[in-house]
């Protein structure tokens, strides 16, 4: 690999180009270099010029320049065909100046690893051959070191860049945009600083033959807002580089079916996508997400009560909590912040520094995909580094957003069974369960909470996310197939010697249930109709419960039968 390769576009510059290669090779320097020109497709003579100079520098490259394709993709073939450490670049119309010009600047770089491109002052050659400053003075920069902010501001690099040699610096979104200097130093920056040193690097054409010397001061004006504009959006972009984690408990066909649309609903809108799955997915989901962390472990959760190895699922209203105290396996809850940690761990091993969650069965509507998109500028607006949905004990998982770590370093991580149950304890819950929404909430309301964007769970989610459908699918691992989204079960009333047959509706839909209550004394028929998910209706009972069976009016169907065994569940009037 060559040490240098000076790369030298051109375009209609018959006039200068011999004048412009001459001052390249009067520079003197203790390593070899070599020249890499290419001509644009001219129209004049430069062509043969051009074949002229070949001859007379037999180490000077020129590439095929019949076909004309725009100064972006001139400048980056020469690029790409350059084999060397560093390049150093000068325009066709252009000249060197100093003859130590490209030696000082090789030294700077071998000695300053730190920085990865150094640039000189310059004085403006006219048309009539006049030169300013006609002395020993140069045309400066107004910085001397330049960094990745000073140039979201305006395009502090100017005359006679040298750089490393560092690929994708050249993308193709930069290439409709009026100058590509400004995007390639934006670029760079990224990798280092850049110097400026104040001696004279060369002369800079002011010519009528220049493509931007033709345009209107209002012109100039509108492509620099122009290029300040995309740059500025890339910054951020890689500042908030985020990735969406999709963590999705696949256990039917409408699952996946709901799966596949939010996954294709993310693409168009243009998201990275983690998919964390408990079931290996067919092919076209595969191909649909960037990054799959399969986990068939499906870690469990199993909280203890009353010495028993059971779970308390409660749910709480103003008036009763209804205690679900289960020997079923509650798979939802520890995977949930189990395959967060492993997700969040993969993502910032990739590069990414932010990371969105969202629920797979929340139907959004393209309001809520847009406000989405808003959540990074709305951070930075507000100087935060999260987004969290806080309700009162609370917060919601529906969507969350949060630099990595942030995210880390002020939640506890859970790894097992009891990682989580020693942080409950630890934590004043004692051994009652909570879910991880309470988990995440207590966690983060210890941390700063001046850095972090709260919003209503409630009303701000609903504006935020206006006419999406919440909680769609219901977990099958913690509700049997036989209820078919409703469970109907005899419960004990707390601190009384009564029981309860109460309905629950886990679904969206209208649950219409029959329930034949088999008593000491005979049968009771009573009927429970449940509106909305979340919805519940009891009737209380003072003779004893032999047994239940449950009927979905609706289809006369026969759902399933409970005996009055070993019943822990209960409710607690408030």
């Amino acid at each position: 690999m060559k040490k240098l390769s000076v790369l030298v576009p051109s375009y209609n510059f018959g006039k200068y180009i011999e004048g412009c290669i001459n001052s390249i090779y009067k520079q003197q320097t203790n390593f070899e270099f070599d020249v890499i020109v290419r001509d644009d497709g001219s129209t004049d003579d430069t062509k043969e010029k051009l074949r002229f100079l070949e001859l007379k520098y037999p180490n000077l490259i020129i590439l095929n320049g019949d076909e004309n394709i725009g100064a972006f993709d001139n400048i980056k073939l020469l690029y790409e065909t350059a084999n060397s450490e560093y390049v150093a670049y000068l325009d066709g119309d252009d000249s060197f100046g100093d003859v130590d010009k490209l030696q000082k600047q090789v030294d700077f770089l071998d000695n300053n690893p730190d920085y990865v491109m150094h640039f000189t002052g310059c004085r403006y050659l006219h048309e009539d051959g006049t030169i300013f400053p006609n002395d020993t003075r140069v045309i400066c920069s107004v910085k001397t070191d330049i960094n990745t902010k000073d140039l979201l501001d305006s395009n502090y690099v100017g005359f006679g860049r040298m750089f490393r040699k560092i690929s994708n610096i050249f993308k193709d979104k930069y290439k409709d945009l009026p100058y590509v200097d400004w995007p390639t130093s934006y670029e760079l920056s990224k990798h280092g600083l850049i110097k400026y040193e104040e001696f004279f690097g060369g002369l800079y054409r002011i010519s009528d033959d220049g493509i931007y010397s033709k345009l209107s001061d209002e012109e100039k004006l509108k492509g620099a807002e122009l290029v300040k504009k995309i740059i500025n959006e890339d910054y951020l972009n890689e500042k908030y580089k985020t990735i969406t984690i999709v963590d999705s408990f696949i256990s039917n066909k409408k699952i996946l079916l709901k799966l596949s649309n939010s996954l294709k609903n993310l693409k168009r809108q243009g998201n990275t996508i983690l998919l964390v799955t408990n079931t290996i997915p067919p092919q076209n989901i595969i191909e649909m997400v960037d990054y799959l962390i399969y986990n068939n472990e499906n870690k469990l959760f199993k909280q203890s009560y009353d010495d028993i190895g059971f779970v308390d699922l409660w749910k709480a209203y103003d008036d009763l909590i209804i205690h679900e105290i289960t020997e079923e396996l509650q798979r939802h809850g520890l995977s949930v912040m189990c395959n967060l940690f492993n997700a969040l761990d993969l993502a910032k091993s990739l590069g990414f520094t932010h990371f969105q969650r969202i629920e797979i069965d929340d139907v959004f509507t393209e309001e809520g995909y847009d406000f989405m998109k808003k959540v990074p500028d709305l951070c930075r607006e507000n100087n935060k580094r999260s987004l969290f949905y806080f309700n009162k004990n609370d917060l919601s998982f529906h969507y969350m957003f949060s630099e990595i770590d942030f995210f880390l370093t002020n939640v506890s991580r859970v790894t097992n069974e009891d990682s989580y149950r020693n942080y409950l304890r630890q934590n004043g819950f004692g051994n009652e369960f909570k879910p991880v929404e309470v988990f995440l909430y207590d966690n983060l309301k210890k941390s700063n909470t001046d850095e972090i964007l709260i919003r209503n769970g409630k009303e701000e989610m609903e504006s935020d996310f206006p006419e999406t459908f919440w909680n769609s699918e219901t977990s099958q691992s913690t509700l049997p197939e036989y209820f078919e989204g409703c469970t109907t079960k005899i419960y004990k009333v707390k601190d009384q010697n009564r029981l309860v047959i109460l309905s629950y509706n886990y679904t969206s839909n209208l649950v219409n249930r029959e329930i034949i209550v088999e008593l000491e004394n005979g049968e009771q028929k009573i009927n429970h109709k449940l509106d909305i998910s979340g919805s519940w209706f009891y009737h209380i009972f003072d003779e004893s419960i032999k047994k239940i069976k449950v009927y979905d009016i609706k289809t006369n169907k026969f759902l399933y039968e409970l005996e009055n065994k070993n019943i822990y569940s209960y409710i607690e009037f408030r």
